[in-house]
């Protein structure tokens, strides 16, 4: 599952100082960082000789054989571990309801030259199950969800659980993660 929908203008810099420009976007389920030549999906193997890949408006720094994505805050910087899943929801029904019961719904008008175009009535949504890390008192420590979170700061808990309840924030959500971690890093 890839990280953005399209491949994305980015450049990629190398510890020697080397520059590339290329199309890029990261397999979240992989974790390999792609990228097209003519046409053709690459991965990137090289991440040992990696310094920094900016993809649209994102920085990613390679950690061993993954890359994080870097996302600087007021006070720290949070990485990213980006971990995406397809989550089965059901099948549409009529009018568009999502429903536990299956559906087949075959359009003859795709067939061509011997060809069917599969047309599904599966509804998948894309869930988020990201490790995010910290820096706390200079050593790196890993969250994967409030309660993680919370081990880290146990004298603020009922803080950062009211804040998170006040802002309406879920942590699943990566935008309202970063807010959680960013108050917490205060």
């Amino acid at each position: 599952m890839m990280l953005f929908d399209e491949y994305l203008n980015g450049i990629v810099l190398m510890k020697n100082k080397a520059r590339t420009s290329a199309k890029l976007n990261y397999d979240t389920a992989n974790k390999k960082m792609m990228y097209l030549q003519n046409n053709d999906e690459m991965i990137l193997l090289n991440y040992n000789q990696v310094d920094t890949v900016y993809i649209a408006d994102k920085k990613f720094i390679p950690l061993h054989t993954v890359y994080l994505e870097v996302v600087h805050t007021k006070n720290s910087e949070i990485f990213i571990d980006w971990v995406l899943k397809d989550k089965y929801r059901g099948n549409r029904g009529a009018y568009g309801q999502i429903t536990q019961n299956k559906v087949e719904t075959i359009n003859t008008a795709h067939w061509t030259n011997n060809e069917y175009k599969i047309q599904t009535a599966e509804v998948f949504e894309r869930e988020n199950a990201n490790a995010y890390w910290i820096y706390i008192d200079d050593k790196p420590v890993r969250c994967r969800n409030e309660k993680d979170l919370l081990k880290y700061f146990p004298n603020r808990k009922e803080e950062i659980k009211a804040f998170t309840k006040n802002e309406k924030l879920n942590f699943k959500n990566p935008a309202d993660a970063i807010r959680i971690i960013g108050f917490c890093l205060q």
